[in-house]
């Protein structure tokens, strides 16, 4: 009767400037215990709060907590950033509201979800803000993931935000907003493929920001070979462009950037006097141990390679084969 007495009152106590404060008058987690009949009431009021409207969503109304979720832990998501994602006039209402998130409120809701582990993933809960999927959801996500991506951030987290698919492409797909993967539109024209930004995310001063801080940037030829260097060197690989795109890179950046490429990718080929592409680590310079017309399948094709034969060196061709 206690435990009925009590949840009946609660729609009576929500406070409409803040929803989640009432979670102060239920018991804790058993702290507050003076005796045993204290702690069969508390069992019995999350009980009974855990099938009737109970939480508030994200408009302040009292749901049942299982149809509720509840952003990721405190230790992640500070209430500024909740306040954020929150003020996305669109967001979902079936999570709590952010009210929740204040001292020991958020404790008192774990409990009436009535599960041990209730809260979301950063990327459940970063995506969830994009179900209407516009692109002013976009921005508001990218907003709280860029709040979110500081110097103090684990690893994992950080890999989890920029896995999110809440970035908003031009051709309506939604991507991760990891740099080096999307680009805003520019006007050096990429040989391949690519993922760009949508244009209502880049043409107001706020989007350009955000995007900018989240490592978000126009595409160029130095850029364009990163992203070529690091996701398409492993099937089908069109040497000739490659190559094209590697003369448009400064060396050293070229270099660099070469030298980043995952080790199951394919070995960089480069063009034989005979006219195919081989790897490098099967080719030689003209010299003493092979003459260009004498192994036309193992001498590189130096007319081919002429702007990026000091890259070649650097990168180990020589005219005698390499000791293993």
């Amino acid at each position: 009767a206690c435990a009925e007495l009590v949840i009946d009152q609660l729609p009576n106590l929500v406070d409409n400037e803040d929803p989640g404060k009432f979670l102060e008058l239920l018991p804790g987690r058993g702290r507050e215990l003076r005796n045993w009949a204290d702690g069969i009431i508390t069992d019995e009021i999350y009980k009974l709060g855990r099938n009737r409207p109970s939480l508030p969503d994200q408009d302040g109304r009292l749901r049942h907590p299982p149809a509720l979720s509840i952003h990721p832990s405190q230790d992640v998501v500070s209430e500024s950033v909740l306040m954020v994602w929150a003020g996305y006039e669109n967001r979902p209402v079936d999570w709590v509201h952010p009210t929740v998130n204040v001292r020991d409120r958020r404790a008192r809701a774990v409990k009436l979800m009535g599960e041990s582990e209730p809260e979301s993933s950063l990327r459940d809960w970063l995506e969830a803000l994009c179900e209407d999927g516009t692109p002013e959801a976009s921005l508001a996500a990218l907003r709280t993931a860029e709040l979110l991506v500081t110097d103090e951030l684990r690893e994992r987290h950080r890999i989890e935000i920029f896995g999110s698919r809440i970035l908003l492409t031009e051709s309506g797909d939604w991507v991760g907003p990891r740099p080096g993967k999307v680009f805003f539109p520019s006007e050096y024209a990429p040989s391949g493929a690519h993922n760009f930004v949508h244009q209502h995310l880049c043409s107001t001063a706020q989007g350009l920001e955000v995007l900018g801080r989240l490592g978000i940037g126009e595409i160029d030829a130095e850029s364009e070979l990163e992203q070529v260097v690091t996701t398409g060197l492993f099937s089908t690989v069109h040497w000739t462009d490659f190559w094209r795109l590697v003369r448009n890179v400064d060396e050293g950046r070229a270099l660099s950037t070469i030298e980043k490429r995952p080790g199951n990718a394919a070995p960089l080929h480069v063009r034989v006097k005979a006219g195919e592409f081989e790897p490098i680590g099967e080719v030689l310079l003209a010299g003493p141990v092979a003459g260009e017309d004498d192994e036309p399948q193992v001498v590189l094709d130096a007319e081919y390679h002429k702007a990026e034969l000091g890259l070649l060196k650097r990168l180990g061709l020589n005219d005698k084969p390499t000791p293993e």
